[in-house]
């Protein structure tokens, strides 16, 4: 998979004792390069994923040319569009052309979306779907030797409300085809325009040309830090996201900031600017977080996250 794909699947990976192989991305366009990936697959390669678009950078995989390499091996191939599962049905409405990314995609087998995100559905509110039943099979866990009963469940969750699925099908009576046609013209448009925009800032690099629902931007410069960048970004009052490996800004474009977009851009020219006429003293906020575990062994900041997780969780004695 790209090395951009979710971090759930490495969660995952995690889970079932299996491993994950990632192929580098082309640090100009933010896409994997499949004979890359190809060069990572063996006898017990299960799937191979695409993302549509990917979290980091808001670009996309080369979808078709993945599938093709699902094909040639006989395996199953997943597309992640948690991220774009509300906009990129839409994008040839929105006159945005994108690769065949669902099942008339005869390679895919599985995909994943997130009505939580730009279907406007409570938080919690995951889909996947399968191309046949066949494959959903797999995922339903039955037992009937229990003294409590014959128990069968469709996903990990064994109990769990309802009230996230009641509140995305009122989300999608609400809106509807044309409402989310709508809402995926406006967000798909915005980001072509962010991208375009911060295109034109001195010492800004946007990693290639999103258009789905975010986008990535890294510093040029060695006398700009993104991650301060970052940090004076947010003292204007935004929330924008710090990625890394290579460092850089991420920002997701929704009907709450869409408006603000133009606020933004100039937001950031104003932060590069005054970056370079008052430097920082010294690594602070962002910067320090994210210089210090680039410092540190990737084994030590993993168990240290791990760390921070087992302390929010602990009891107080």
């Amino acid at each position: 998979m790209p090395v951009t794909a979710h971090a759930a699947f490495s969660k995952a990976a995690f889970y079932y004792g299996m491993r994950t192989r990632c192929a580098p991305v082309d640090p100009r366009t933010g896409a994997v390069d499949p004979r890359k990936m190809k060069s990572l697959i063996n006898s017990n390669t299960v799937c191979v994923v695409g993302s549509m678009p990917n979290y980091p950078y808001g670009t996309y995989d080369p979808i078709e040319e993945i599938g093709e390499l699902a094909r040639k091996y006989n395996i199953g191939y997943h597309v992640d569009c948690c991220l774009g599962g509300f906009l990129v049905p839409f994008a040839k409405d929105c006159g945005i052309k994108l690769p065949c990314f669902d099942f008339s995609n005869p390679n895919v087998t599985s995909i994943s979306i997130d009505p939580h995100k730009y279907g406007v559905a409570p938080k919690g509110l995951s889909v996947v779907l399968f191309k046949n039943r066949d494959l959903r099979a797999g995922c339903i866990f039955s037992i009937t030797t229990w003294p409590g009963g014959i128990y069968a469940t469709p996903t990990h969750a064994g109990s769990r409300g309802g009230a996230p699925s009641v509140g995305g099908w009122v989300s999608m009576l609400h809106y509807g085809k044309e409402g989310y046609k709508k809402i995926a013209n406006e967000i798909m448009h915005g980001v072509k325009k962010a991208g375009e925009e911060l295109k034109k800032i001195p010492d800004i690099q946007v990693v290639g040309d999103p258009c789905i629902a975010a986008l990535g931007f890294l510093s040029t410069s060695p006398k700009i830090n993104v991650y301060d960048l970052c940090d004076r970004i947010a003292s204007k009052g935004w929330h924008p996201s710090a990625i890394q490996i290579p460092p850089g800004i991420h920002l997701s474009v929704t009907a709450y900031n869409l408006p603000k977009l133009d606020s933004f851009i100039q937001d950031v020219k104003w932060a590069v600017e005054d970056i370079k006429k008052n430097p920082p003293s010294k690594k602070s906020g962002m910067a320090q977080l994210y210089g210090s575990a680039a410092t540190l062994p990737e084994s030590l900041v993993n168990e240290g996250a791990k760390l921070v997780i087992d302390s929010i969780l602990a009891l107080k004695q």
